[in-house]
């Protein structure tokens, strides 16, 4: 295992889209990847493929070097789900939907 944190906040709320959201998190070594798991609370409603924190969730996760910038050149027409932002722990995160309506999170390191 490479971590276990918690993340909460007004900001990972929005982010997720669920008032009073708190994630439960660990990072998994895959060798050339990362796997997450997130235990989320509230559990999410049956909201179909529209929410992250419903069980069995599944996003992709990508890595940018500046979010901010990222953010700044995407096409008028990627729906992003929240803006650029940063979360209770610190990280820079971004949620956007590929063309397929996939969920898609685009994370500063």
């Amino acid at each position: 295992m490479l971590a276990r944190f918690t993340v909460s906040g007004e900001t990972f709320s929005e982010g997720v889209g669920v008032d009073g959201a708190t994630g439960a998190f660990a990072h998994l070594d895959a060798g050339s990847a990362r796997v997450e798991l997130v235990e989320y609370d509230p559990a999410g409603e049956d909201r179909g493929n529209e929410t992250v924190n419903q069980p069995g969730a599944k996003h992709l996760g990508l890595a940018v070097d500046d979010l901010d910038r990222f953010y700044e050149e995407l096409p008028a027409d990627v729906e992003t789900v929240s803006e650029a932002q940063t979360t209770e722990s610190g990280t820079r995160i971004l949620f956007l939907r590929d063309p397929e309506d996939n969920l898609v999170e685009i994370i500063e390191v």
